[in-house]
């Protein structure tokens, strides 16, 4: 393609750029990714409050069943891969990022009517995986700061807000999946009189 072509196609993406949209879509399931960006700056928020007081492996007690610690998982759920040289990191960037692109797109395909459920845990998963996903960008790591144990004789492999975020996002998409009846629309009656006439 030309120079003038390039520079055409840009003129006539621009002539249609409307900045509200951008800001505000105005498809309605796309609009949930309001929620994307809570979870990801109450992500990011809490992490940096956990590094800037606590020290690495620090207790802190909170309840019976809950305390707050700092913790660094360089692999992913219950420490899976941690072990590894470092390859991971950016492994695990990449997979978030795929997982950013399919489901915006997945959102932007959403019925613009009573799919709020299903956008609203899509939301939720997608601004969890952009927080863990910044986490190894700028750290090499995830930071796990929530122990939830039993006791002091069992314990839960520590997580964050954005693991969490997955987690509830997750078991909202599984749930849609398996519980909300999508209704198919009736056939529009036809007149009888058009009937004849088509006769």
């Amino acid at each position: 393609m030309s120079l003038h072509g390039i520079r055409s196609r840009l003129r006539s993406w621009l002539g249609r750029f409307r900045l509200e949209s951008f800001l505000w879509p105005t498809h309605p399931p796309v609009r949930w990714l309001v929620l994307s960006v809570a979870v990801l700056v109450a992500d990011q928020f809490t992490k940096l409050l956990v590094l800037y007081y606590l020290q690495p492996y620090q207790h802190v007690y909170l309840l019976p069943v809950l305390n707050m610690t700092l913790l660094f998982n360089r692999g992913v759920a219950f420490s899976f891969l941690a072990a590894a040289n470092g390859w991971q990191q950016w492994l695990f960037v990449a997979i978030a990022l795929g997982f950013v692109v399919v489901i915006i797109a997945w959102m932007r395909r959403l019925p613009a009517q009573g799919q709020a459920w299903l956008a609203a845990g899509l939301a939720l998963i997608l601004g969890g995986a952009l927080g863990n996903a910044l986490d190894r960008v700028w750290h090499g790591y995830v930071i796990d700061f929530i122990q939830v144990h039993y006791s002091d004789i069992w314990y839960f492999p520590a997580f964050n807000i954005a693991d969490s975020a997955i987690t509830i996002g997750a078991i909202i998409v599984i749930a849609d999946a398996l519980f909300h009846h999508r209704r198919v629309p009736p056939p529009t009656p036809v007149d009888p009189e058009r009937r004849v006439e088509q006769k």
